[in-house]
């Protein structure tokens, strides 16, 4: 029996949760879902490190094939703690989603659901992070995510060389995926000033920004555009080799 772990950054009581916990359960996998207490939504990579993390233990939990553990820090609190305290082994898969709003071009640097499939990938594990170009899908959003996700999973041979970031059109032309690559999809004006946003005793600012109203058909959000599956294949990597070899000219003088 394969075992996957659904991880998220939107909480533990997610629709997108529910649905990829039915999803595998009736393909006959072993589930674990470690997840937020609450919404996790930008933390990217940052872990809990100044205070203990509470973690609990659902009530289903006498189950033998689906496992679910609420943990009261980040998305990849959540991994790191299922592969390191809550799992006997590592799981053949990781599902990170299904978020609500797209995690596409510049921004996946700021996603809980992005950063805890590439965590999971830097251990070595196939990991997908799934996303929905939506911020309140319906159910015809999620129905078209599973679709998606089981053409995929009877495609993909469970690679972990990188992760699959998917992100699904709020609107549906019929095309299974197109394979993409990353563009930025928000522009910060060049002030980078924050815009007040409401006056009260604490001051509320939001930065100010544009988006893109045109990009490439070969990127994320020009595929999600189109009303087209994005699919990008996304490794963590800070490692640049022309940067090597310009310090070795460098401190070779």
């Amino acid at each position: 029996m394969k075992h996957v772990l659904i991880v998220n950054d939107d909480g533990i009581h997610s629709q997108g949760i529910h649905v990829l916990s039915q999803y595998f359960l009736e393909k006959g996998w072993q589930v674990s879902v470690v997840a937020p207490a609450d919404n996790q939504s930008g933390k990217a990579f940052s872990i809990t490190i100044a205070q203990p993390v509470k973690l609990t233990a659902n009530s289903d939990n006498h189950l033998d094939d689906f496992k679910r553990w609420t943990v009261h820090g980040t998305p990849v609190d959540c991994v790191k703690l299922a592969l390191y305290k809550l799992l006997p082994k590592y799981p053949d898969l990781v599902v990170s989603g299904i978020n609500a709003g797209a995690n596409t071009g510049f921004n996946i640097q700021y996603s809980g659901t992005v950063a805890a499939a590439l965590d999971a990938q830097a251990h070595g594990i196939p990991a997908i992070a799934l996303s929905i170009d939506e911020y309140f899908p319906k159910e015809e959003h999620y129905v078209h995510c599973i679709e998606v996700l089981d053409w995929l999973l009877a495609h993909w041979d469970l690679d972990a060389t990188f992760v699959l970031n998917i992100n699904i059109p709020s609107t549906h032309c019929g095309s299974p995926s197109e394979f993409s690559r990353i563009t930025s999809r928000l522009m910060h004006k060049p002030n980078g000033q924050y815009q007040e946003v409401s006056k009260s005793k604490h001051q509320l600012c939001e930065v100010e920004g544009t988006f893109n109203a045109e990009h490439p058909e070969d990127t994320d959000v020009g595929a999600l555009s189109r009303g087209l599956v994005s699919i990008t294949p996304i490794k963590l990597s800070y490692d640049t080799q022309p940067g090597h070899e310009k310090l070795k000219t460098i401190f070779n003088k």
